[in-house]
């Protein structure tokens, strides 16, 4: 019927290797995954604050996430942004009672580019691609958005590549207050986000104020 079909949120290598064999023969198949599923595995102790839906898993299916970006099964990169305190996580409730979702916006790109671009040798323009344009030519957001060009919005996000930092909740930004990447050393932090042209954020500081952005239709 050349319908598009969306696969979000993979997280395990089985779904790769189906994925592969699947857009062999449809060219209207795009695959998502997310940010936490690239750079956190459950080999590590990150404990109930990790529970998302569907679970992180462990660095076999971390490997093939990655090598399934690398061949272009993963078409988009998400963030499934979901900010929650650690009570409303409820973890004394364990594993069946706590709650699912992660904080994950402001930790993205940074993951993205530390775990691809300088663990994995990933090239910073598929990163780019998968982060910004392909996802806005999949949902009819393209060239408005996910380009530079004349006539596109002038969003853009500058990195210093070398800039590491240690990942602290408390300047993320966030309502949560906890990350699943808390305490991990990450490399490639964004440095300067310009939305429509103006200053949003500089150096981890919010510049502009809350309503700022807008909403995003699709088409």
């Amino acid at each position: 019927a050349g319908v598009k079909l969306y696969f979000v949120h993979i997280s395990a290598k089985g779904s790769i290797n189906q994925l592969r064999r699947i857009k062999r023969e449809n060219a209207n198949i795009f695959v998502e995954t997310t940010s936490p599923y690239l750079s956190v595995n459950a080999d590590e102790e990150v404990g109930f604050l990790a529970k998302m839906t569907p679970p992180v898993r462990g660095s076999e299916h971390v490997e093939a996430l990655w090598q399934g970006v690398r061949e272009g099964i993963v078409d988009s990169f998400g963030t499934d942004d979901t900010a929650r305190t650690r009570a409303q996580k409820m973890l004394e409730k364990g594993i069946a009672g706590a709650g699912a979702g992660y904080p994950g916006v402001g930790t993205h790109l940074v993951a993205l580019i530390h775990e691809g671009y300088h663990k994995r040798g990933l090239g910073l323009l598929d990163i780019v691609e998968k982060a910004t344009m392909n996802p806005a030519k999949i949902f009819g957001m393209y060239p408005r958005k996910g380009t530079i060009a004349v006539g596109s919005d002038a969003d853009l996000v500058l990195v210093d590549l070398d800039k590491d930092l240690k990942v602290d909740p408390a300047k993320l930004h966030s309502f949560a207050d906890f990350s699943v990447l808390e305490g991990r050393t990450m490399k490639g932090w964004p440095v300067m986000t310009i939305k429509s042209g103006v200053v949003a954020a500089r150096d981890g500081e919010i510049l502009v104020e809350p309503g700022f952005g807008s909403y995003l239709r699709r088409g």
